[in-house]
């Protein structure tokens, strides 16, 4: 069985110039752009919830449960799509 190899070993094998080396490169930054903002995007996240309390998103709605779950529009939903 032969072993395969995977993502930068693979890229040190193509042929320099060729169309397929400039797909694989342009793969390869687009990959390490990702990596990098999730990297940030984790630093800059990190210290939420150390202490033991998760802070609510911004996008969170305090509404009693009975409100939430209702299909009737309330009269606030009315007023808005008008």
């Amino acid at each position: 069985m032969k072993l395969e190899h995977a993502g930068f070993a693979d890229w040190l094998q193509i042929a320099r110039s060729t169309p397929l080396w400039r797909t694989a490169t342009a793969h390869m930054i687009a990959m390490l752009i990702a990596t990098a903002f999730f990297l940030v995007a984790i630093g800059a996240g990190y210290s939420d919830g150390m202490d033991g309390a998760v802070a609510d998103g911004a996008f969170l709605v305090e509404e009693p449960a009975h409100q939430s779950v209702s299909p009737v529009p309330k009269p606030e939903e009315e007023a808005a799509e008008k």
